[in-house]
């Protein structure tokens, strides 16, 4: 998983741009006007702070009625959802694109998946988005943000596929491979916590990887 992510932008409109034309828009139409609106709210919400962005500023810059976007999102928490879970989506896809330098070993699967969380969570326009987690106000008391959204069980799900998919060519057959990739996760989450205090390149995020896949898989031998 390397994401190439970018967080949607686009320039400001004046508000002589708001376009006002009649009648219910196509299909294809809905379906820029909401993306319109979430590259819009993304990129304000990330740059002048959730508290500091109003429902009116994003609605300018997109270009659209206000009426426009509150059919679609009933209030700001809303469309604070419907940003994050955006961006979760493009970095989903993003991660479920195969790389054909990839050893086809449980080990080498392992270690790439793991590198790319370390990669991932180290980039600006990430970290901008996951600090929008903190404004989220309908989580229950206690519930840890990244497992709905962050990414988190997409991540689980590719590491519990790798280990049933590569495992028993090495003799491993693993009897709960979610369980399995849970307890990687959680070896990784505090890694990757470390390494998001500094850059990153790739060759250290695969060394770290490297190294949880072999205690994972060695036990004590990898000591």
């Amino acid at each position: 998983m390397n994401p190439a992510v970018s967080v949607a932008t686009r320039p400001e409109r004046p508000e002589a741009g708001v376009r006002s034309g009649r009648g219910r828009p196509s299909v294809t139409r809905s379906s820029e006007i909401t993306a319109e609106i979430l590259a819009a709210a993304t990129a304000m919400f990330t740059s002048a702070g959730y508290e500091a962005t109003s429902i009116d500023a994003i609605a300018r810059r997109a270009g659209i009625p206000k009426t426009t976007l509150y059919k679609r999102y009933p209030d700001k928490q809303a469309l604070l959802r419907a940003v994050i879970q955006e961006q979760i989506r493009v970095w989903s896809q993003a991660s479920a694109r195969p790389d054909v330098e990839i050893g086809l070993d449980l080990r080498s699967q392992l270690a790439h998946l793991l590198a790319g969380i370390f990669v991932w969570v180290n980039k600006p326009e990430v970290r901008a988005v996951n600090r929008l987690f903190a404004h989220l106000s309908d989580l229950p008391s206690g519930e840890f943000p990244g497992e709905e959204f962050s990414g988190y069980q997409l991540m689980r799900r590719q590491l519990a596929d790798a280990i049933e998919t590569y495992g028993p060519a090495e003799g491993i057959h693993a009897q709960a491979s979610h369980t399995v990739a849970r307890a990687l996760m959680d070896f990784a989450a505090g890694v990757a916590y470390r390494l998001a205090r500094q850059p990153v390149t790739p060759e250290q995020a695969e060394q770290e990887a490297r190294y949880i896949v072999e205690l994972a898989i060695a036990g004590e031998r990898a000591w």
